[in-house]
């Protein structure tokens, strides 16, 4: 099944020994299992207090920021590799539709209502 999941979303086959997909699977099962776990429900009521100490919080921030890294890492191979008239994957589709409404976005139209909205 996560190979699967993977292979739409990355566009790769990964193979059950490929050191990356292991590690991946890893750090989704430790996030999932910290963000289910009692733990996780205290630090929601107390995050102001317990931000402060160490503990389980610090170690699901560091695996979230290893598996953005894995992601960013990832789109920036695709953007390099994209042709925009054939995408081959989830990543592809995703940084085409980026494009097009970063491209029909018009900034300075936007800045402008924003500072006309909220200036007052």
């Amino acid at each position: 099944m996560g190979i699967t999941i993977c292979s739409i979303v990355f566009g790769e086959c990964f193979n059950y020994q490929d050191t990356r997909f292991l590690r991946l699977l890893n750090l989704l099962n430790k996030i999932l299992t910290i963000i289910s776990s009692f733990y996780s429900q205290v630090f929601e009521l107390l995050s102001g207090i317990l931000k402060h100490f160490l503990g389980t919080h610090i170690c699901l921030y560091r695996n979230i920021q290893e598996m953005r890294d894995f992601i960013t890492e990832n789109i920036e191979r695709h953007r390099k590799m994209l042709d925009t008239s054939a995408p081959k994957d989830f990543i592809d589709s995703f940084l085409l539709c980026t494009d097009k409404a970063r491209a029909e976005l018009d900034w300075g139209e936007w800045e402008r209502e924003w500072w006309t909205l909220y200036s007052h």
